[in-house]
Protein backbone atom coordinates (compact mmCIF):
# COMPACT_ATOMS: atom_id res chain seq x y z
CA UNK A 1 0.00 0.00 0.00
CA UNK A 2 0.84 3.52 -0.60
CA UNK A 3 2.88 5.12 2.29
CA UNK A 4 0.87 8.04 1.77
CA UNK A 5 -2.30 6.28 2.20
CA UNK A 6 -1.34 4.04 5.28
CA UNK A 7 -0.45 8.18 6.76
CA UNK A 8 -3.67 8.88 6.32
CA UNK A 9 -5.52 6.05 7.39
CA UNK A 10 -3.68 5.51 10.84
CA UNK A 11 -4.38 9.80 11.33
CA UNK A 12 -8.25 8.93 10.42
CA UNK A 13 -7.97 5.89 12.93
CA UNK A 14 -6.13 7.66 15.48
CA UNK A 15 -8.68 10.54 15.12
CA UNK A 16 -11.46 8.42 15.54
CA UNK A 17 -10.36 6.25 18.68
CA UNK A 18 -9.59 9.93 20.17
CA UNK A 19 -13.15 10.68 19.27
CA UNK A 20 -14.65 7.74 20.70
CA UNK A 21 -12.59 7.54 23.71
CA UNK A 22 -13.58 11.34 24.05
CA UNK A 23 -17.35 10.45 24.21
CA UNK A 24 -17.38 7.10 25.67
CA UNK A 25 -15.52 8.07 28.72
CA UNK A 26 -12.91 4.96 30.34
CA UNK A 27 -14.93 2.49 27.64
CA UNK A 28 -11.47 2.57 25.53
CA UNK A 29 -8.68 1.39 27.66
CA UNK A 30 -5.20 1.98 25.83
CA UNK A 31 -1.95 -0.42 26.26
CA UNK A 32 1.14 -2.06 24.73
CA UNK A 33 4.46 -2.60 25.26
CA UNK A 34 7.89 -1.82 22.98
CA UNK A 35 10.61 -4.55 23.69
CA UNK A 36 14.08 -3.63 22.30
CA UNK A 37 17.18 -6.42 22.19
CA UNK A 38 20.36 -6.03 21.30
CA UNK A 39 21.33 -10.17 19.83
CA UNK A 40 24.96 -11.34 19.72
CA UNK A 41 25.57 -14.56 18.64
CA UNK A 42 27.90 -17.37 17.70
CA UNK A 43 27.85 -20.64 15.58
CA UNK A 44 24.11 -21.35 16.08
CA UNK A 45 24.60 -24.03 13.72
CA UNK A 46 27.27 -25.69 15.47
CA UNK A 47 29.60 -24.99 13.00
CA UNK A 48 32.75 -22.93 13.85
CA UNK A 49 32.54 -19.36 12.79
CA UNK A 50 30.10 -20.16 10.07
CA UNK A 51 26.76 -17.84 11.96
CA UNK A 52 27.47 -15.39 13.82
CA UNK A 53 27.30 -11.54 14.48
CA UNK A 54 25.24 -9.01 16.07
CA UNK A 55 22.15 -6.62 15.55
CA UNK A 56 19.47 -4.45 16.94
CA UNK A 57 15.90 -6.35 17.08
CA UNK A 58 12.48 -4.16 18.45
CA UNK A 59 9.43 -5.42 19.03
CA UNK A 60 6.54 -3.10 19.14
CA UNK A 61 2.74 -3.66 20.65
CA UNK A 62 -0.16 -1.55 20.77
CA UNK A 63 -3.38 -2.74 22.14
CA UNK A 64 -6.51 -1.42 22.12
CA UNK A 65 -9.87 -2.92 24.69
CA UNK A 66 -13.22 -1.33 23.89
CA UNK A 67 -16.05 -2.57 26.78
CA UNK A 68 -18.96 -2.25 24.41
CA UNK A 69 -21.61 -2.79 26.88
CA UNK A 70 -21.49 -4.94 30.21
CA UNK A 71 -21.14 -8.17 28.20
CA UNK A 72 -19.66 -7.10 24.88
CA UNK A 73 -16.27 -6.26 25.03
CA UNK A 74 -13.72 -5.57 21.24
CA UNK A 75 -9.74 -5.75 21.41
CA UNK A 76 -7.50 -5.13 19.22
CA UNK A 77 -3.77 -5.23 19.04
CA UNK A 78 -0.95 -4.10 16.43
CA UNK A 79 2.35 -5.57 16.14
CA UNK A 80 5.83 -4.73 14.63
CA UNK A 81 8.50 -6.89 14.69
CA UNK A 82 11.72 -5.55 12.85
CA UNK A 83 15.67 -5.73 12.80
CA UNK A 84 16.91 -2.45 12.79
CA UNK A 85 18.61 -0.75 10.00
CA UNK A 86 16.79 -3.02 7.58
CA UNK A 87 14.95 0.20 5.81
CA UNK A 88 17.22 1.79 3.45
CA UNK A 89 14.51 2.56 0.28
CA UNK A 90 11.24 2.47 -0.12
CA UNK A 91 11.18 -1.38 -1.30
CA UNK A 92 12.43 -2.66 2.11
CA UNK A 93 9.22 -0.76 3.84
CA UNK A 94 8.23 -4.76 5.25
CA UNK A 95 10.21 -4.17 8.40
CA UNK A 96 8.40 -1.41 9.09
CA UNK A 97 5.21 -2.88 8.85
CA UNK A 98 2.09 -2.97 10.79
CA UNK A 99 0.45 -6.57 11.30
CA UNK A 100 -2.56 -7.53 13.02
CA UNK A 101 -1.56 -9.56 15.64
CA UNK A 102 -5.33 -9.40 17.92
CA UNK A 103 -8.74 -9.13 16.35
CA UNK A 104 -11.78 -10.52 18.56
CA UNK A 105 -15.14 -9.73 19.98
CA UNK A 106 -16.28 -11.13 23.61
CA UNK A 107 -19.54 -11.82 23.97
CA UNK A 108 -20.26 -12.59 27.96
CA UNK A 109 -23.48 -14.41 29.55
CA UNK A 110 -24.66 -15.44 25.76
CA UNK A 111 -27.62 -17.58 25.31
CA UNK A 112 -27.27 -18.94 29.31
CA UNK A 113 -25.26 -17.12 32.29
CA UNK A 114 -22.10 -19.53 32.21
CA UNK A 115 -21.13 -18.90 28.74
CA UNK A 116 -18.84 -16.51 27.08
CA UNK A 117 -17.86 -16.53 23.36
CA UNK A 118 -14.42 -15.21 21.89
CA UNK A 119 -14.52 -14.84 17.93
CA UNK A 120 -11.86 -13.66 16.16
CA UNK A 121 -8.02 -13.42 16.16
CA UNK A 122 -7.25 -14.53 20.43
CA UNK A 123 -4.52 -16.29 21.26
CA UNK A 124 -5.19 -19.58 22.57
CA UNK A 125 -3.10 -21.74 26.14
CA UNK A 126 -4.40 -24.54 27.26
CA UNK A 127 -2.06 -25.54 30.71
CA UNK A 128 1.22 -25.70 30.72
CA UNK A 129 1.29 -24.92 26.90
CA UNK A 130 2.09 -28.99 26.28
CA UNK A 131 0.02 -28.91 23.09
CA UNK A 132 -1.58 -25.33 22.44
CA UNK A 133 0.24 -22.06 22.89
CA UNK A 134 1.80 -21.37 19.14
CA UNK A 135 0.76 -21.51 16.08
CA UNK A 136 4.17 -21.79 14.47
CA UNK A 137 6.01 -23.06 17.23
CA UNK A 138 9.25 -21.12 16.35
CA UNK A 139 8.28 -21.53 12.82
CA UNK A 140 9.06 -25.79 12.78
CA UNK A 141 5.62 -26.71 12.17
CA UNK A 142 4.10 -24.09 9.68
CA UNK A 143 6.69 -21.27 7.82
CA UNK A 144 5.08 -18.30 7.34
CA UNK A 145 7.11 -16.66 3.83
CA UNK A 146 6.28 -13.22 4.73
CA UNK A 147 7.30 -13.24 8.06
CA UNK A 148 11.29 -11.40 6.72
CA UNK A 149 11.69 -8.34 8.84
CA UNK A 150 13.50 -10.37 12.02
CA UNK A 151 16.38 -13.02 11.80
CA UNK A 152 16.24 -14.36 15.23
CA UNK A 153 12.64 -15.93 14.10
CA UNK A 154 12.19 -17.80 17.30
CA UNK A 155 11.78 -14.26 19.17
CA UNK A 156 9.09 -13.25 17.57
CA UNK A 157 5.83 -12.49 19.32
CA UNK A 158 3.37 -13.80 17.26
CA UNK A 159 1.12 -16.12 18.98
CA UNK A 160 -2.19 -15.53 18.19
CA UNK A 161 -4.98 -18.10 15.94
CA UNK A 162 -7.37 -17.08 14.07
CA UNK A 163 -10.31 -18.85 15.96
CA UNK A 164 -13.79 -19.45 18.23
CA UNK A 165 -13.79 -20.24 21.89
CA UNK A 166 -16.12 -20.90 23.94
CA UNK A 167 -16.01 -20.75 28.07
CA UNK A 168 -18.28 -22.67 30.48
CA UNK A 169 -17.67 -21.47 33.70
CA UNK A 170 -19.61 -24.12 35.78
CA UNK A 171 -17.26 -23.39 38.84
CA UNK A 172 -15.42 -25.70 40.07
CA UNK A 173 -15.68 -26.98 36.46
CA UNK A 174 -14.53 -24.74 33.59
CA UNK A 175 -15.28 -26.06 29.67
CA UNK A 176 -13.28 -24.90 26.74
CA UNK A 177 -14.06 -25.78 23.24
CA UNK A 178 -12.85 -23.94 20.47
CA UNK A 179 -11.91 -24.39 16.74
CA UNK A 180 -9.34 -22.59 14.79
CA UNK A 181 -8.02 -22.39 11.13
CA UNK A 182 -4.08 -22.48 10.84
CA UNK A 183 -3.84 -22.54 7.11
CA UNK A 184 -6.44 -22.14 4.39
CA UNK A 185 -4.06 -23.81 2.15
CA UNK A 186 -3.00 -23.31 -1.51
CA UNK A 187 -4.39 -26.10 -3.77
CA UNK A 188 -6.33 -25.38 -6.06
CA UNK A 189 -8.05 -29.37 -6.32
CA UNK A 190 -7.10 -30.95 -2.82
CA UNK A 191 -8.16 -30.49 0.51
CA UNK A 192 -4.99 -28.86 2.41
CA UNK A 193 -6.50 -26.59 4.72
CA UNK A 194 -4.75 -27.02 8.51
CA UNK A 195 -7.57 -27.01 11.56
CA UNK A 196 -7.43 -27.75 14.94
CA UNK A 197 -9.88 -27.78 17.38
CA UNK A 198 -11.10 -29.65 20.63
CA UNK A 199 -12.22 -29.21 24.28
CA UNK A 200 -10.30 -29.05 27.50
CA UNK A 201 -12.02 -29.80 30.83
CA UNK A 202 -10.51 -27.93 34.09
CA UNK A 203 -11.37 -28.68 37.96
CA UNK A 204 -10.08 -26.54 40.51
CA UNK A 205 -10.20 -28.20 43.71
CA UNK A 206 -11.46 -26.02 46.84
CA UNK A 207 -7.89 -26.75 48.22
CA UNK A 208 -3.85 -27.33 48.21
CA UNK A 209 -4.26 -25.28 45.07
CA UNK A 210 -5.11 -28.67 43.04
CA UNK A 211 -6.43 -28.52 39.37
CA UNK A 212 -6.68 -31.06 36.76
CA UNK A 213 -7.05 -31.01 33.72
CA UNK A 214 -8.59 -32.92 30.98
CA UNK A 215 -8.40 -32.47 27.20
CA UNK A 216 -9.33 -33.54 23.72
CA UNK A 217 -7.40 -31.44 21.08
CA UNK A 218 -7.16 -32.57 16.81
CA UNK A 219 -5.03 -31.30 14.12
CA UNK A 220 -5.76 -31.77 10.70
CA UNK A 221 -4.59 -31.47 7.57
CA UNK A 222 -6.41 -31.82 4.23
CA UNK A 223 -9.55 -33.13 5.40
CA UNK A 224 -11.47 -35.36 3.31
CA UNK A 225 -8.25 -35.58 1.16
CA UNK A 226 -6.80 -39.05 0.06
CA UNK A 227 -3.11 -37.67 -0.85
CA UNK A 228 -2.41 -35.66 1.87
CA UNK A 229 -5.08 -36.43 5.16
CA UNK A 230 -2.95 -35.46 8.13
CA UNK A 231 -4.99 -36.39 11.41
CA UNK A 232 -3.07 -35.71 14.96
CA UNK A 233 -5.30 -36.70 17.95
CA UNK A 234 -4.56 -35.50 20.92
CA UNK A 235 -5.56 -36.88 24.65
CA UNK A 236 -4.27 -35.87 27.60
CA UNK A 237 -4.49 -35.43 31.57
CA UNK A 238 -2.76 -32.58 33.56
CA UNK A 239 -3.07 -32.07 37.44
CA UNK A 240 -1.25 -29.81 40.20
CA UNK A 241 -0.82 -30.06 43.76
CA UNK A 242 0.78 -27.53 45.75
CA UNK A 243 -0.57 -27.12 49.25
CA UNK A 244 -1.15 -24.14 51.39
CA UNK A 245 1.29 -24.53 54.36
CA UNK A 246 1.07 -22.55 57.63
CA UNK A 247 3.98 -19.99 58.12
CA UNK A 248 5.38 -21.90 61.31
CA UNK A 249 4.94 -25.15 59.44
CA UNK A 250 8.32 -27.38 59.79
CA UNK A 251 7.68 -28.75 56.04
CA UNK A 252 8.76 -26.31 52.96
CA UNK A 253 6.25 -25.59 50.75
CA UNK A 254 6.30 -27.16 46.94
CA UNK A 255 4.00 -27.43 44.44
CA UNK A 256 4.05 -31.36 41.71
CA UNK A 257 2.61 -31.07 38.28
CA UNK A 258 2.43 -34.02 36.26
CA UNK A 259 1.15 -34.17 32.13
CA UNK A 260 0.97 -37.30 30.49
CA UNK A 261 -0.92 -37.44 26.23
CA UNK A 262 -0.87 -39.86 23.97
CA UNK A 263 -1.92 -39.07 19.99
CA UNK A 264 -3.20 -41.38 17.43
CA UNK A 265 -4.80 -40.75 13.87
CA UNK A 266 -3.51 -40.71 10.24
CA UNK A 267 0.45 -40.40 9.67
CA UNK A 268 0.35 -39.45 5.55
CA UNK A 269 4.13 -40.16 5.47
CA UNK A 270 6.89 -38.63 4.99
CA UNK A 271 10.74 -38.01 7.39
CA UNK A 272 10.70 -39.84 10.25
CA UNK A 273 11.93 -37.53 13.70
CA UNK A 274 12.11 -34.57 10.65
CA UNK A 275 15.74 -35.89 10.14
CA UNK A 276 16.17 -36.22 6.23
CA UNK A 277 18.14 -39.86 5.69
CA UNK A 278 15.00 -41.86 6.66
CA UNK A 279 11.45 -42.26 4.98
CA UNK A 280 8.23 -44.19 6.87
CA UNK A 281 5.43 -44.76 5.11
CA UNK A 282 1.79 -43.86 5.81
CA UNK A 283 0.52 -45.50 9.24
CA UNK A 284 -1.42 -45.17 12.11
CA UNK A 285 0.41 -42.68 14.94
CA UNK A 286 0.86 -44.12 18.28
CA UNK A 287 2.63 -41.51 19.88
CA UNK A 288 3.38 -40.26 23.63
CA UNK A 289 4.46 -37.57 25.87
CA UNK A 290 5.15 -36.36 29.27
CA UNK A 291 6.00 -33.76 31.46
CA UNK A 292 6.81 -33.91 35.65
CA UNK A 293 7.79 -31.22 37.34
CA UNK A 294 8.34 -30.49 41.36
CA UNK A 295 9.06 -27.00 43.09
CA UNK A 296 10.66 -26.36 46.41
CA UNK A 297 9.70 -23.10 47.70
CA UNK A 298 12.51 -21.95 50.52
CA UNK A 299 12.34 -19.69 52.79
CA UNK A 300 15.77 -18.36 51.71
CA UNK A 301 15.46 -14.45 50.05
CA UNK A 302 18.27 -15.59 47.94
CA UNK A 303 16.77 -18.82 46.67
CA UNK A 304 12.80 -18.39 46.29
CA UNK A 305 12.66 -21.94 44.35
CA UNK A 306 14.41 -24.85 43.00
CA UNK A 307 12.50 -27.08 39.74
CA UNK A 308 13.36 -30.22 38.81
CA UNK A 309 11.65 -30.83 35.03
CA UNK A 310 11.60 -34.03 33.15
CA UNK A 311 9.98 -33.90 29.42
CA UNK A 312 9.59 -37.01 27.30
CA UNK A 313 8.67 -37.22 23.45
CA UNK A 314 8.87 -40.06 21.94
CA UNK A 315 10.26 -40.77 18.77
CA UNK A 316 10.39 -43.13 15.54
CA UNK A 317 12.72 -45.33 15.52
CA UNK A 318 14.68 -44.72 12.09
CA UNK A 319 15.01 -47.47 9.63
CA UNK A 320 11.69 -48.86 9.86
CA UNK A 321 9.81 -47.98 6.90
CA UNK A 322 6.37 -49.08 8.21
CA UNK A 323 3.68 -49.83 11.11
CA UNK A 324 2.93 -47.79 13.08
CA UNK A 325 4.76 -43.90 13.37
CA UNK A 326 5.77 -43.43 17.34
CA UNK A 327 7.39 -39.95 16.56
CA UNK A 328 5.94 -37.01 18.83
CA UNK A 329 3.99 -34.18 16.81
CA UNK A 330 4.36 -30.99 18.43
CA UNK A 331 1.38 -29.64 17.72
CA UNK A 332 1.22 -25.85 18.47
CA UNK A 333 3.66 -26.09 21.96
CA UNK A 334 4.61 -23.24 23.19
CA UNK A 335 7.09 -24.04 26.40
CA UNK A 336 10.61 -23.33 25.21
CA UNK A 337 9.61 -20.10 22.44
CA UNK A 338 12.79 -17.56 23.18
CA UNK A 339 15.10 -20.14 24.36
CA UNK A 340 18.31 -20.57 22.53
CA UNK A 341 17.89 -24.98 22.89
CA UNK A 342 14.15 -24.78 21.88
CA UNK A 343 15.66 -23.01 18.78
CA UNK A 344 18.27 -25.81 17.78
CA UNK A 345 16.08 -28.91 18.51
CA UNK A 346 12.49 -29.61 18.12
CA UNK A 347 11.08 -31.18 21.23
CA UNK A 348 10.51 -34.70 19.63
CA UNK A 349 12.63 -38.18 19.88
CA UNK A 350 13.85 -36.67 23.74
CA UNK A 351 14.04 -36.95 26.95
CA UNK A 352 14.86 -33.81 28.70
CA UNK A 353 16.21 -33.55 32.03
CA UNK A 354 16.35 -29.68 33.52
CA UNK A 355 17.38 -28.12 36.84
CA UNK A 356 15.91 -24.59 37.41
CA UNK A 357 17.34 -22.45 40.16
CA UNK A 358 15.87 -19.14 40.76
CA UNK A 359 17.69 -16.04 43.07
CA UNK A 360 17.00 -12.82 44.31
CA UNK A 361 20.83 -11.54 44.83
CA UNK A 362 18.70 -7.63 45.69
CA UNK A 363 14.50 -6.81 45.76
CA UNK A 364 14.42 -5.57 42.37
CA UNK A 365 16.65 -8.06 40.21
CA UNK A 366 15.53 -12.27 39.39
CA UNK A 367 18.09 -14.26 38.24
CA UNK A 368 16.82 -17.94 36.90
CA UNK A 369 19.68 -20.13 35.48
CA UNK A 370 18.61 -23.56 33.73
CA UNK A 371 20.61 -26.37 32.87
CA UNK A 372 19.33 -29.07 30.64
CA UNK A 373 20.83 -32.32 29.79
CA UNK A 374 19.49 -33.67 26.13
CA UNK A 375 19.33 -37.70 25.03
CA UNK A 376 17.37 -39.10 22.26
CA UNK A 377 14.72 -41.06 22.70
CA UNK A 378 15.93 -43.27 19.29
CA UNK A 379 19.16 -42.90 18.15
CA UNK A 380 19.64 -41.95 14.74
CA UNK A 381 21.43 -43.40 12.06
CA UNK A 382 24.73 -42.49 10.98
CA UNK A 383 24.77 -39.55 8.99
CA UNK A 384 21.42 -38.30 8.74
CA UNK A 385 20.24 -34.71 8.34
CA UNK A 386 18.40 -32.54 11.42
CA UNK A 387 16.32 -29.59 10.55
CA UNK A 388 16.83 -27.14 13.14
CA UNK A 389 15.63 -23.01 12.69
CA UNK A 390 19.21 -22.12 12.12
CA UNK A 391 20.79 -24.91 9.72
CA UNK A 392 21.00 -28.18 9.04
CA UNK A 393 22.52 -30.76 12.03
CA UNK A 394 24.57 -33.78 10.47
CA UNK A 395 24.17 -37.05 13.59
CA UNK A 396 25.85 -39.98 14.48
CA UNK A 397 24.67 -43.06 15.92
CA UNK A 398 24.43 -41.67 19.57
CA UNK A 399 22.36 -40.74 22.16
CA UNK A 400 23.62 -37.78 23.70
CA UNK A 401 21.92 -34.51 22.18
CA UNK A 402 23.69 -31.63 24.22
CA UNK A 403 23.82 -29.58 27.50
CA UNK A 404 22.40 -26.55 27.59
CA UNK A 405 22.73 -23.63 30.21
CA UNK A 406 20.88 -20.34 30.53
CA UNK A 407 21.32 -17.73 33.11
CA UNK A 408 17.98 -14.92 32.77
CA UNK A 409 18.45 -11.22 34.73
CA UNK A 410 15.40 -9.71 34.84
CA UNK A 411 15.76 -6.12 36.64
CA UNK A 412 12.63 -4.33 37.52
CA UNK A 413 13.65 -0.78 37.51
CA UNK A 414 9.94 0.16 38.25
CA UNK A 415 6.79 -1.33 37.36
CA UNK A 416 6.78 -0.30 33.74
CA UNK A 417 10.55 -0.30 32.79
CA UNK A 418 12.33 -3.79 32.65
CA UNK A 419 15.91 -4.32 31.64
CA UNK A 420 16.87 -8.17 31.07
CA UNK A 421 20.30 -10.29 30.18
CA UNK A 422 19.85 -13.56 28.64
CA UNK A 423 22.57 -15.50 27.92
CA UNK A 424 22.85 -19.38 26.69
CA UNK A 425 25.07 -21.61 25.84
CA UNK A 426 24.78 -24.94 23.60
CA UNK A 427 27.24 -27.98 24.25
CA UNK A 428 26.82 -30.32 20.98
CA UNK A 429 26.38 -34.43 21.95
CA UNK A 430 28.40 -37.07 20.57
CA UNK A 431 25.16 -37.51 18.55
CA UNK A 432 26.52 -34.71 16.43
CA UNK A 433 29.31 -35.27 13.62
CA UNK A 434 32.71 -33.39 13.95
CA UNK A 435 31.13 -30.60 11.67
CA UNK A 436 28.57 -29.57 14.23
CA UNK A 437 30.35 -30.00 16.94
CA UNK A 438 31.05 -26.66 17.75
CA UNK A 439 29.81 -24.66 20.84
CA UNK A 440 26.76 -22.23 20.35
CA UNK A 441 25.94 -19.39 22.61
CA UNK A 442 23.56 -16.32 22.45
CA UNK A 443 23.57 -13.20 24.51
CA UNK A 444 20.68 -10.82 24.91
CA UNK A 445 20.37 -8.05 26.21
CA UNK A 446 16.77 -5.97 26.46
CA UNK A 447 14.90 -3.33 27.87
CA UNK A 448 10.94 -3.62 28.12
CA UNK A 449 8.53 -0.88 28.60
CA UNK A 450 4.89 -1.16 29.07
CA UNK A 451 2.11 0.95 28.86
Amino acid sequence: MNKCWILILTVLFVFGITFTAYSEGEKIKVSGDINIRAINHESLDLRSGNIGGSWWMSTVRLRLDAALSDDVTATVRLLNERDWGLEVSASDSQSTDIDLDLAYVTLKKILFSPLDLIIGRQELVFGNAMIIGDPDTNLLVFFSPNITAINAIDLSERKAFDAIRATIDLAPIVIDPFYAQISEGNSVNLEDDVDLYGVNFRYNFSENNALSEIYYFVKETGKDAALFKDKVNTVGFRCSFGPNFAPDSPTLPFVLQAEIAHQTGDFPGGLANSVLSTYHFPGDRDAWATDISATLLTPIKLLPSITLLYNYRSGEQEGDLGGDYTAWDIMCENQGGGSLDNALVAPCNAHLMHIITQLKPVKDLTANIRYTHYLWDKKPLEGTALFGVYGVYILQNEEHLGDFVELDLQYAYNKEVTFGLNTGVYLAGATFNEINDTTGYRIIGSMKVTF
